[in-house]
């Protein structure tokens, strides 16, 4: 197949023989039918989706001409599913990498070894259609494919992610039929399609054929939108058509009629008479004549985010006699999208865009996402208050964007373009112009109807030329009633200068600082708003400092939100050898080159298990604002965030909780409360008497009265969670106090409170007691080190990153901070305490050392105080930790702890959690980041116990706060360890508790962990006590009794 070659590796032939690219739509026979809308209620459509024979290549060139023989026998091949992608199934494999291309060739070659797969099925065309219009219809294919039926080639295309059509006619028949698809790995559209992805080869979106009459409605344009008072709709409708010949256009008619949402009629006409002058653009083509009707409709129900009123548009062509010939139709809202003095407005409002980069993906299936899953992502994104999607970095599958409309996002639809490889050629090379150009009509055309799309995006990360110029030279033609986004027009040059307008209306930069925001917004007289293309790498354990970012939204003017980088961890799913799953990413299929990890950068996991930051998101975009305005009194302020919409389908419940015991609680009604509006109630709060340190926490929740199309009833929307000061403290009888001690031996001591007995040598505590029952087995040791986030550094990729984009990883492991080495220095008692010294180095740091003293002395409340002093001299700047490690038995697997939850928090990532008394266990604080790293962290914390399942446990207070984490894998393990399958429980309990954890950040692609968040030299005292718990005590009282 000479052909081929050809066509995979020259740009400018962007397709064969296709029909001129259009919107989504299905034929019906009447406009009743047509209502429907879906393809699934069409009667004209066959559905080619399902199992294929499939036949796998190395290479293009074993193909010859008989693999698309209807004779050829295909019984024996093996079998492929359509939707799907080859290498998920065992032929080839997958292959990632984010910026660099994944082989060496320079465009538009590609490798000589190019995998191809041969697709091959029948169909049957029913004997009514024989006389019919009928089309071959492609939602995608990767990368570039060529379509043969009954052995003739009917056309090809290289646009993975976009919707192509072949005219069948004089082609396939009445009866049996024979399809073939040879589908080819590697083209030149590969380098416009470099997306931080994985190359993942293969029919990877629906197949299926539609019949029309000679006399067809071949595309619709609904233009929809609100006219300056915002209550007035405009439909602008322009409809192309086809007939078998010119003459024959006379005789029809073409009307339309609009169902408002409640599906009561709106309106209907004539767009095109038979008697009535009305078209425009007619030329000597027969199959796309077109006509226009402009109309105005009062009091149309306008769609946003918050309310998506839909309206269904069906258009008929009539023949002489009334018969309806050809039906359509399409759904559509009424909505304004503009940009005004540093704002973005929906019909008239600036709404702040709480939105996620989505990518396609499935951890079995790849590219090839069900319907089901595409659903399950936005209802999930809903409920947890997103309210916009950029299609990071191709259009979706089109029943995307009817979920979408259905469910209400804003949405960037960004075109199939990211040459990151070659940033600034392709864009400025005229042999590329025409797959630039035709990439954008692809993105426009299909999806033009659609109500959720604001902004058409150029691309990603693809520098700027005139091939930018070209696509949004077409696209403003085309669609005047949506905006132009681009990051590739501001990367780099947007926080001093205004960068180029032609192409973006946005200033829409990727991953800046909150510095660069402020430093935007104060001084650049740019009268565009500022929504960041991607901001937050959400990467492992992540998302912090995102409280921050929105409060810039909230206080500085042009900061109109953005898209968090990602949405979903983008792992493999495999298993090991004895049978245990795994995420799998780059390089673990042999995949050369590769990004590692890199892939695995989303909020939720592959099988859509939110991250703790989507919590952490949700929290923060929550469209209620809950403030306590009088302690006293109960009395909270409610701020309706909302743009549209009231608070009247909500329900708003509060509990009062004295250290997790409820103290009172109960259901409100919320006021009528109108958008961008506040208002106040009085919550009928009894304080009762507490006990000295006792902590009372109100929290007050907000939830849907009913179920809608996204949650059920009492879902909660959002929350507030505040500590009241006590009313009255009762004055407990003081305790009896225990006997103490300290006892030196030769090279050790004893320590002696009550039954609780500790030994201890230079290099702390080696055993503790409780009655004779086992608390400890070793520690507190000083710990300075945690298993590196992603965010702290990629540590896959360490050594060949060092002289790239350094992180803290790179300065830490420099450092030494991996293998700092505490060298006893003293051992002394001091009458009724024990004082330990150590000096700590660190093999990078020459001469320079930390000092580490603790001091242990056993109380009459029968516990052991820990008074550790750190002194952090500038040359251990920014560590990772500033704490203890303890280690337990390892049935200390139950935890109740008084402190910010129930969710793992740091210190720059802490909105979705309240102060409260939480019980979880050991195995249920890990968090299974893709790639082990630290997590599980808790912080201002004021106790923690930990108990076996029957027994004495131990109590763990600090009296000015601390963090901890509790894990059955210690910080070496998991810093060494490259996936969940490699690690083993261990036969300790390792418990973590730091005076000061440096905050996660979000530097894997971004800024790095703010200077507020890390730790600074100098000298630090962290107090902790630690003590027997008997079987049957309250944790809480006995945490309260010691600090009293």
């Amino acid at each position: 197949m000479n052909l081929a070659k050809l066509f995979y590796t020259s740009p400018e032939a962007v397709g064969l023989r296709r029909l001129p690219v259009r919107a989504t739509l299905y034929p019906f026979d009447s406009v009743e039918a047509a209502r429907a809308v879906r393809k699934e209620s069409s009667p004209f459509v066959l559905d080619l989706d399902g199992s294929w024979a499939f036949r796998y290549l190395t290479d293009p060139a074993a193909l010859d001409e008989t693999v698309a023989d209807p004779a050829l026998d295909d019984s024996g091949w093996e079998r492929a599913e359509v939707p799907g992608c080859w290498v998920m199934h065992g032929y080839d494999h997958p292959h990632y990498t984010n910026v660099q291309m994944p082989f060496a060739e320079m465009p538009p070659e590609v490798p000589a070894g190019n995998p191809t797969g041969v697709y091959r099925r029948t169909f049957t065309l029913p004997e009514a259609w024989a006389a019919r219009r009928n089309v071959l219809h492609f939602d995608g294919a990767e990368s570039c494919f060529l379509a043969f039926v009954n052995g003739q080639l009917v056309g090809g295309s290289k646009d993975s992610r976009g919707a192509t059509e072949f005219d069948l006619t004089g082609i396939a028949h009445a009866g049996e039929n024979q399809l073939t698809v040879v589908v080819i790995k590697w083209s030149d559209g590969t380098f416009l399609e470099d997306q931080d992805h994985w190359y993942l080869p293969g029919l990877s979106r629906s197949v299926y054929l539609y019949s029309t009459p000679q006399a067809h409605i071949a595309d619709l344009f609904a233009k929809s939108t609100l006219k300056e008072d915002l209550t007035t709709g405009l439909l602008d409708l322009e409809l192309f058509y086809g007939v078998p010949e010119l003459k024959a256009a006379d005789a029809l008619e073409i009307s339309a009629k609009l169902y408002a949402p409640d599906g009561s009629a709106a309106w209907e006409g004539l767009v095109r008479s038979a008697k009535v002058e009305g078209m425009f653009g007619n030329g000597s083509d027969p199959a796309r004549l077109a006509c226009r009707s402009v109309v105005e409709l009062p009091d149309v129900a306008p769609w946003s985010a918050e309310a998506p009123n839909l309206y269904t548009l069906a258009v008929a062509i009539t023949d002489e006699s009334g018969r309806c010939v050809d039906a359509t139709s399409t759904r559509i809202g009424f909505r304004r999208y503009e940009v005004r003095r540093r704002e973005f407005l929906v019909n008239g409002q600036p709404v702040r865009i709480c939105g996620m980069n989505r990518h396609d993906h499935h951890d079995t299936l790849g590219k090839a996402v069900p319907y089901e899953t595409m659903k399950l992502d936005l209802v999930t994104m809903k409920r947890f208050n997103v309210n916009a999607v950029r299609t990071c970095h191709y259009p979706n599958a089109p029943e995307f964007y009817d979920l979408c409309d259905e469910l209400g996002f804003y949405v960037v639809d960004e075109a199939n373009i990211e040459h990151h490889a070659f940033y600034n050629d392709l864009c400025r090379n005229p042999q590329w112009t025409a797959a630039f150009a035709d990439r954008a009509a692809r993105l426009v055309e299909r999806d033009k109807n659609h109500a959720c799309v604001y902004a058409w995006s150029l691309g990603n990360e693809s520098g700027l030329g005139a091939n930018q110029a070209a696509m949004a030279g077409y696209i403003r033609f085309r669609d005047d009633s949506r905006l132009l986004h681009y990051e590739g027009a501001v990367s780099g040059q947007w926080v001093d200068c205004v960068p180029n307008r032609a192409v973006t209306d946005f200033i829409c930069p990727m991953y800046p600082s909150i510095e660069m925001l402020v430093r935007w917004s104060e001084n650049n007289r740019d009268d565009r708003p500022l929504v960041m293309c991607e901001f937050n790498h959400a990467m492992g354990n992540s998302n912090g400092s995102l409280k921050d970012y929105f409060e810039a939204f909230d206080r500085y003017p042009g900061l109109q939100g953005g898209f968090i980088w990602e949405w979903i961890d983008h792992g493999i799913r495999k298993e090991t050898p004895d049978g245990r799953a795994y995420w799998a990413y780059g390089g673990d299929f042999g995949d050369t080159p590769n990004d590692a990890n890199f892939c695995t950068d989303g909020i939720v996991w592959p099988d859509r298990t939110p991250h703790p930051g989507l919590y952490e998101f949700k929290a923060l975009a929550q469209p209620v604002g809950i403030t306590l305005l009088d302690a006293a009194s109960g009395r909270i302020e409610l701020f309706n965030r909302r743009w549209f919409t009231g608070l009247d389908d909500l329900a708003l419940d509060w509990v009062l909780e004295a250290d997790g015991r409820r103290a009172g609680g109960g259901t409100e009604p919320v006021p009528a409360t109108a958008p961008r509006s506040r208002t106040y109630l009085t919550l009928p709060v009894e304080r009762p008497e507490t006990m000295p340190g006792e902590k009372l926490v109100l929290r007050v929740s907000l939830k849907l009265k009913n179920a809608c199309a996204w949650a059920e009833a009492g879902h909660e929307v959002a929350f507030g969670a505040f500590e009241l000061p006590a009313l009255s403290v009762a004055k407990p009888l003081p305790a009896e106090p225990l006997p103490t001690g300290v006892k030196k031996l030769a090279d050790r001591a004893e320590l002696l409170a009550g039954v609780l007995t500790a030994q201890v040598n230079a290099s702390g505590i080696t055993a503790m007691s409780f009655g004779g029952a086992e608390l400890l087995k070793r520690g507190p040791r000083l710990n300075l080190w945690r298993a590196a986030t992603d965010n702290d550094g990629i540590k896959l990729q360490l050594e060949e990153s060092r002289t790239g984009w350094r992180k803290a990883l790179h300065v830490w492991t420099e450092k030494g901070y991996d293998r700092f080495r505490a060298v006893p220095d003293e051992f002394a008692a001091l009458g009724d305490a024990v004082e330990l010294r150590s000096m700590v180095s660190c093999p990078g740091i020459d001469g320079i050392e930390l000092e580490f003293t603790q001091l242990l002395r056993p109380l009459p409340a029968g516990a052991v105080e820990v008074l550790s002093t750190f002194v952090v001299p500038p040359e251990f700047d920014d560590l990772p930790r500033l704490g203890l490690t303890l280690e337990l038995p390892p049935e200390f697997a139950n935890v109740e702890y008084f402190g910010l939850g129930p969710l793992e928090n740091y210190i720059d990532r802490d909105a979705a959690v309240w102060p409260g008394l939480f019980r979880t266990t050991v195995d249920e604080m890990y968090v299974p980041y893709i790639m082990p790293q630290e997590n599980g962290n808790r912080t201002r914390v004021e106790f923690a116990a930990f108990r076996p399942g029957e027994g004495a446990g131990l109590l763990v207070t600090a009296p000015g706060g601390m963090e901890f984490s509790a894990s059955r894998y210690s910080v070496d393990q998991l810093w060494r360890a490259k996936h969940t399958c490699d690690l083993t429980p261990e036969s300790v309990i390792y418990l973590n508790i730091d005076l000061r954890q440096r905050g996660v950040g979000t530097g894997s692609c971004g800024p790095d962990t703010r200077e507020a968040y890390r730790i600074a030299p100098g000298r630090y005292q962290f107090s902790i006590l630690l003590a027997g718990l008997p079987e049957k005590a309250d944790a809480a009282k006995l945490a309260r009794s010691l600090v009293n």
